[in-house]
């Protein structure tokens, strides 16, 4: 069986919907329509009293009586139909199925284009890693071996001997851009975090 998207299976609700709704407006036409076969009946039923017309009174009567049953059932159909389901229990059960076939469906194909930026997030961390670390290299090669400095062991300060003995320790320029945490990147991107 192929497998409908969610927007399928809203455009069969909203035709769904709208059958019901048209039925429904089809009843009310019928009430709506003898109604005015009531009143028409009520004025033909004056008017034969008015002329003392026997024959003209019984059709009216019973023309009175036909239109107050018709109203009478029509809103009674109605009624029952705003009740009743507008599907079937067997068509119940499918249409959740299909629902949550789709929705999984959908959700495992985000899942896989979000493995796939996960991915890439990792390969560009590594990369952004891996250029931190070069330049804070060839910093450390510039003001070690081409400038000569002498640096505080184990740390990236610099030592300055002045002109009366003492040392003046400063700190170089380094590289100091944040790490990409790419677990956290995905887990916010995934709604998972702030």
């Amino acid at each position: 069986m192929n497998m409908r998207t969610l927007e399928e299976i809203e455009t069969q609700f909203i035709n769904i919907k709208k059958a019901n709704e048209q039925e429904f407006k089809d009843y009310d036409d019928k009430v709506f329509e003898a109604q005015r076969e009531l009143e028409e009946a009520n004025k033909e039923l004056s008017n034969a009293e008015a002329t003392a017309n026997l024959e003209a009174y019984k059709i009216a009567k019973d023309k009175i009586w036909t239109t107050k049953q018709s109203v009478e059932m029509y809103q009674n159909i109605k009624n029952k139909k705003v009740k009743n389901p507008l599907v079937s229990e067997e068509e119940y059960k499918t249409l959740t199925q299909e629902i949550i076939r789709a929705a999984d469906a959908f959700n495992d194909k985000q899942m896989e284009q979000a493995k796939k930026l996960a991915e890439q997030l990792s390969e560009l961390s590594a990369e952004r890693n891996a250029m931190i670390n070069k330049s804070n290299s060839l910093l450390s090669t510039l003001q070690r071996d081409f400038k000569k400095l002498e640096i505080l062991e184990g740390t990236n300060s610099r030592v300055t001997h002045t002109a009366d003995g003492g040392k003046t320790i400063t700190s170089l320029p380094q590289v100091r851009v944040g790490y990409l945490d790419t677990k956290n990147l995905l887990n916010r991107a995934l709604g998972g975090g702030k």
